[in-house]
């Protein structure tokens, strides 16, 4: 099942099969998505039985987005987000522990002359104790774009 608004997909509802050993888990998984400027700024995901789910939470740069590098759909699930994504908060209220800090994900861009993105920088944090943030090892990617327009 998928819901639209102002043709966002702000909703979606699949069933899923997992299999971890000789376990077998299914049921249904809902991802709910709250759109703000154009952008989506908060996707909550709630497999069946849970009260709650897991949130994630999008903040964007300035700089408009002509082609969706983020999720490659370019609009094949509703419309894409108007702005660059500058930095994700993941799992929110799915902790990785007990005290812990959620993922984080920070995003930097190089853009050419027409305003598509040749390269993207991505900082990613893991799960981390917030008293231990010293210690926290980063991993830091770097993705380089070339478009072909014939």
């Amino acid at each position: 099942v998928f819901n639209y608004q102002d043709d966002f997909l702000i909703e979606r509802d699949y069933k899923y099969w997992d299999l971890q050993g000789e376990t077998i888990d299914s049921g249904n998984i809902i991802i709910s998505s709250i759109i703000e400027n154009e952008n989506i700024i908060s996707q909550n995901t709630l497999p069946n039985n849970w009260q709650r789910g897991c949130t994630d939470y999008y903040t964007y740069n300035s700089e408009l987005n002509i082609f969706d590098i983020n999720n490659f759909s370019n609009g094949i699930f509703g419309k894409i987000n108007r702005n660059l994504l500058q930095h994700v908060s993941l799992r929110n209220g799915c902790p990785c522990g007990p005290s812990m800090l959620p993922p984080e994900i920070s995003f930097e861009y190089i853009l050419n002359d027409n305003g598509y993105v040749v390269e993207s920088i991505s900082t990613n944090t893991p799960c981390y104790h917030s008293t231990y943030d010293r210690e926290v090892d980063r991993t830091v990617y770097t993705t380089l774009y070339k478009y072909n327009f014939n």
